[in-house]
């Protein structure tokens, strides 16, 4: 998951730089990264068949930033019928927030630098995992009705975590700010 930290500015222009330095066809659109990745023909008679007939548009890649959300607060959006998560432009992608100095790491992590030994954030993120097994279990069974009730409540244990660490950090900040002279 990828956070832009409190005291960052999500800049898309140099994340879009970083990522054509990397030859990706990256561009800035407002606060929105767009990568369009290039499409390879296909090798089979059928599939170039195909390939002529209905002309596939290109994959795309959008990054944004959301200032509602703390933890998750960088988006990518993609069509996961068209990509493998093990395509080399998510490497990419991440080694250019790195760079930037965003964070690229588990949400549980991401929270522990705010919030270090918070056992109400352990907690939550213990429920967060248990409820994410209960998912797929529940998608492995077709039982698709069920896993969004589960997934829907694994969002609110998300916006729970969001809010705490908002609260936990302004109050850190806040407190900062009145030791200084």
């Amino acid at each position: 998951m990828f956070h832009v930290p409190t005291d960052g500015r999500w800049d898309a222009q140099s994340i879009a730089e970083l990522l054509r330095h990397r030859d990706l066809d990256a561009c800035a659109v407002d606060d929105t990264v767009r990568i369009t990745l290039p499409l390879t023909q296909p090798h089979s008679l059928v599939g170039k068949l195909v390939w002529s007939l209905f002309r596939p548009s290109p994959p795309k890649i959008t990054i944004s930033y959301s200032s509602e959300k703390f933890i998750r607060n960088v988006d990518l959006e993609y069509d996961v019928m068209k990509m493998s998560m093990d395509c080399p432009c998510f490497d990419d992608i991440a080694e250019a927030m790195r760079q930037r100095g965003y964070l690229a790491d588990d949400d549980r992590k991401i929270a522990a630098r705010y919030v270090p030994g918070s056992t109400e954030l352990a907690k939550l993120f213990d429920e967060i995992d248990e409820l994410q097994i209960q998912k797929e279990d529940l998608v492995a069974k077709q039982d698709f009705e069920n896993a969004v009730i589960v997934r829907d409540k694994e969002e609110e244990i998300r916006s729970i975590i969001d809010a705490m660490l908002f609260k936990l950090v302004s109050r850190t900040t806040d407190t900062e700010n009145r030791d200084e002279p």
